[in-house]
């Protein structure tokens, strides 16, 4: 028993322990400042490339990417590669206002009639244009609807997407609730309001049962490596 606990810690690759290592920080209290400042940085890079920023306006981009952080008291996602982020995710939980709010005012008041205190939101979503394919985007939605979200206690996440996005959301289970032509404090910017209501979603849950199930394990496995070295 003890052998195979210590084999099973030893070994490289778990759906939930894979690469590159996807680091959950807590409101961004414990992240280094060159980390933020590189989260910032994609995000400005990849909304550029969708048209979103001008070059001439990445110091007011880097600016909104901090106040919003700070504002939503938000946690950050990010997968790195040798110590340096290559794709980032903000998320964080409703508390009676969200950047959805500015495009999608009727929408989110019918969201918080329905869903109350359990709605999440997940934002400043963008990986490094040239690592796109390799799914990170992925992974970074995985690990939100899962750990996350089980730690939170949210049931539903809201997000504004580009149209073009869609398709790669739908298949997280995520529904297109409305969409408008134009994003204030961005140039040419369509928006889709999307949910996603993980108690709906087959793959969510599905996914939220591995999540515990590989807790569990890690829990069992520190209990005897404990026993083990002792």
């Amino acid at each position: 028993m003890q052998i195979v606990v210590l084999l099973d810690l030893l070994k490289k690759r778990t759906k939930w322990g894979g690469y590159p290592p996807i680091t959950s920080v807590r409101r961004g209290e414990n992240m280094l400042f060159f980390q933020n400042f590189i989260c910032a940085t994609i995000v400005f890079v990849a909304y550029h490339k969708l048209g979103y920023y001008s070059l001439f306006g990445i110091l007011s981009a880097l600016s909104s990417y901090f106040k919003e952080k700070s504002r939503l008291r938000a946690e950050v996602l990010m997968v790195t590669k040798f110590g340096l982020p290559i794709g980032t995710l903000m998320c964080s939980k409703d508390d009676g206002w969200l950047p959805t709010d500015i495009a999608f005012t009727a929408e989110m008041q019918k969201l918080r009639l329905q869903y109350g205190s359990l709605i999440g939101y997940f934002g400043k979503f963008a990986v490094i244009p040239w690592l796109q394919g390799l799914a990170v985007g992925n992974q970074l939605l995985e690990r939100a609807v899962t750990e996350w979200a089980l730690s939170t206690g949210v049931e539903v996440a809201v997000m504004m997407v580009n149209p073009k996005h869609v398709r790669f959301y739908q298949s997280h289970g995520a529904e297109v609730l409305a969409r408008s032509q134009k994003t204030k404090g961005m140039e040419k910017a369509p928006a889709v309001l999307m949910i996603i209501d993980f108690r709906k979603s087959p793959k969510i849950q599905e996914l939220q049962t591995e999540y515990k199930e590989w807790q569990s394990r890690q829990s069992v496995s520190e209990v005897g490596l404990e026993v083990f070295i002792s």
